[in-house]
């Protein structure tokens, strides 16, 4: 690739042949000249001996060289002309290259941006999630436990509104739906779970069968113990109840968004 320098190198060479150009032309107009006076001057050739000896020849070796002069320049000219828009055409081919490049860097920054703010956004329900949890629990009714991680405020707000479906007329009066919220010292409890539960398995199952319908991924496995601090619904509970636990979000990239 040709550099700046290169660029002002055929720059200077194309002005030095554009002002041999005009010499040649002038030449040329002077070898011209010098013919027209020794044709049609007769006066000048009888007054000069020498004129009229040696003036047509000398004009018309001026003229040839004048116009070998002028075919040179013009080919030199043209030369150099066509160097510089190569050069100028390289230029704006490796301009545009390097735009594209730039423009795709952006578009991949700005796809890592994207992603790790989809990564650090909260966890929410779309309105035809609850929809369609909604639309499946209304056709029955039961009890359970709505828990989240004490001091976990993410899961707190996505437990909330789970919640907001039991505040709704059509699912108050079929529903019992009572707070568990408890801290795992010994553990992290990813995503949400639904385990079993002996004394309400039709409620769990019918829980679980409204999540998928909603693609809304959930852990079955049964919860770990925990020795920490709650609130809420007592132990006791647990068994008799279906329980719908929302644990922390999944910080690592790749996971599904619950």
């Amino acid at each position: 690739m040709a550099s700046a320098s290169d660029l002002n190198a055929l720059m200077s060479s194309l002005s030095f042949w554009e002002i041999a150009g005009y010499v040649s032309l002038s030449a040329v107009a002077l070898g011209v000249a010098g013919e027209f006076i020794h044709d049609f001057a007769v006066s000048i050739r009888q007054r000069s001996a020498w004129w009229a000896s040696w003036g047509g020849q000398i004009s018309g070796l001026v003229l040839i060289a004048a116009l070998a002069g002028e075919l040179l320049t013009q080919i030199e000219t043209n030369s150099k002309s066509g160097q510089i828009i190569a050069f100028l055409s390289d230029q704006e081919a490796e301009t545009r290259k390097r735009a594209a490049t730039l423009e795709n860097e952006a578009a991949e920054a700005n796809e890592r941006t994207a992603e790790i703010m989809r990564a650090a956004a909260w966890r929410q329900f779309t309105p035809h999630q609850l929809d369609t949890i909604k639309n499946l629990l209304s056709q029955h009714s039961g009890k359970l436990l709505i828990g989240w991680v004490m001091n976990d405020t993410e899961a707190t707000y996505l437990a909330i509104q789970f919640s907001t479906l039991f505040e709704r007329d059509d699912l108050k009066v079929k529903w019992d739906a009572a707070p568990w919220v408890r801290t795992f010292p010994e553990f992290v409890i990813w995503g949400i779970h639904i385990p079993d539960a002996s004394g309400a398995q039709f409620t769990v199952d019918i829980l679980r069968r409204a999540f998928s319908d909603a693609e809304i991924p959930f852990v079955a496995a049964p919860m770990p113990p925990w020795e920490g601090i709650g609130t809420g619904a007592a132990d006791s509970e647990l068994g008799k109840r279906a329980l719908v636990f929302f644990g922390s979000k999944q910080p690592t990239f790749g996971h599904p968004p619950f």
